[in-house]
């Protein structure tokens, strides 16, 4: 998976781009509910999310210079899904008749070498040829058709970035309060799309997927900000 140095610019090339812009709310609570929401969204087989975040203080308020008590923050999370099988065909070719053809070859060179054998020894070998035939014709009959086996696994990542400015409040010995005064929370999710044949896996773009396969992946997409609770009494939301 991808590190944590990614920008609001890099998260705007996601699929599914939504941004939502806060007043009045506490960043370090926020992320940990955000954090907590996405980890108990469930699906049929489980749990659907794992969760990443980057190591030490998250989110990080730095000060600035107008003051210590204010300054900007900044937090990161990441959440992934398992991978997960959307589609697969097979495809079936004739087996390579190599094994029935040396049979048969060497059935062919040993019967001429019988036909012009002398003696008691003639019949054996002509018998032996005979049934190299026999064995070749029923290898060829029975052998199998090679099976080619395409399968489409994809897996979802979202990334989410919180920035925005904030202020403390609180001295002495008791724990400040952090109020953000304008505050962003972006969400932006990518699709890992993977082919998986029987000699390997192969990395694929949306785009590299016929049209039937890309409906089909489309159907079995939900974002993230409609699988868990957003808070939106204070927030305007900005989503393509």
């Amino acid at each position: 998976m991808a590190g944590f140095s990614y920008l609001r610019q890099d998260l705007r090339r996601g699929s599914n781009f939504v941004e939502f812009d806060y007043e009045r709310i506490d960043p370090r609570t926020h992320l940990r509910r955000i954090q907590r929401e996405i980890q108990e969204v469930r699906t049929e087989t489980g749990f659907k999310y794992a969760t990443e975040e980057p190591a030490g203080q998250n989110p990080v308020v730095t000060s600035e210079n107008v003051g210590t008590e204010t300054g900007r923050v900044e937090g990161r999370l990441i959440a992934h899904t398992n991978w997960e099988k959307f589609a697969g065909d097979e495809t079936e070719e004739e087996s390579s008749p190599i094994l029935p053809l040396i049979a048969g070859l060497l059935g062919v060179v040993i019967l001429i070498a019988g036909l012009t054998a002398q003696g008691n020894d003639q019949a054996t070998i002509l018998g032996v040829g005979i049934l190299l035939l026999i064995v070749a014709g029923l290898i060829y009959y029975f052998q199998d058709p090679a099976v080619n086996r395409n399968e489409y696994y994809f897996r979802k990542r979202v990334r989410i970035l919180m920035e925005g400015e904030v202020a403390e409040h609180g001295t002495g010995s008791s724990p400040s309060d952090l109020v953000a005064s304008d505050l962003s929370v972006i969400y932006s999710e990518n699709l890992e799309i993977e082919r998986r044949t029987g000699s390997g896996s192969q990395t694929l773009m949306r785009n590299d997927l016929p049209e039937r396969l890309q409906n089909q992946l489309a159907t079995q997409q939900t974002p993230v900000t409609t699988e868990i609770e957003v808070e939106t009494a204070d927030a305007v939301a900005c989503s393509r």
